[in-house]
């Protein structure tokens, strides 16, 4: 799966002893630091739900992003879902792509949650 780039930081000032125990908090979950204060500020699914989106941009053949993206939404229980459908797909989807994302999300939010706003905005095919 394609990751984007990361050139963009965040600055927050802390005391000394805040610093220290992020990072004896990242050390005891195995993670660096940047990895550890964004799992702890992002929500996992939603990461996960933008990252399996954008495999399909640009995509020779995005079947196997939406096999996975598949699986992410079939795996979520109604909280993850939630979070992980919160915001819009990133930007650059064909029409079509975006329409079967569309109705992924759809179908896997039937019964569990109700359907986020940017599914009805996609044109009609």
């Amino acid at each position: 799966m394609r990751k984007s780039p990361k050139t963009a930081q965040v600055q927050i000032r802390v005391s000394p002893d805040e610093k220290t125990a992020i990072q004896r908090a990242a050390a005891r979950a195995g993670m660096d630091l940047s990895a550890y204060v964004l799992a702890q500020v992002l929500s996992v699914p939603a990461l996960q739900f933008r990252d399996c989106v954008a495999a399909c941009v640009g995509a020779a053949s995005p079947r196997f992003a939406l096999a996975e993206l598949n699986s992410l939404l079939s795996a979520l229980n109604a909280g993850e879902l939630r979070a992980a459908i919160a915001t819009p797909p990133p930007p650059g989807l064909t029409p079509t792509l975006a329409n079967v994302v569309a109705a992924m999300v759809e179908y896997a939010c039937a019964k569990r949650c109700p359907l986020p706003a940017a599914t009805s905005g996609n044109p009609r095919l």
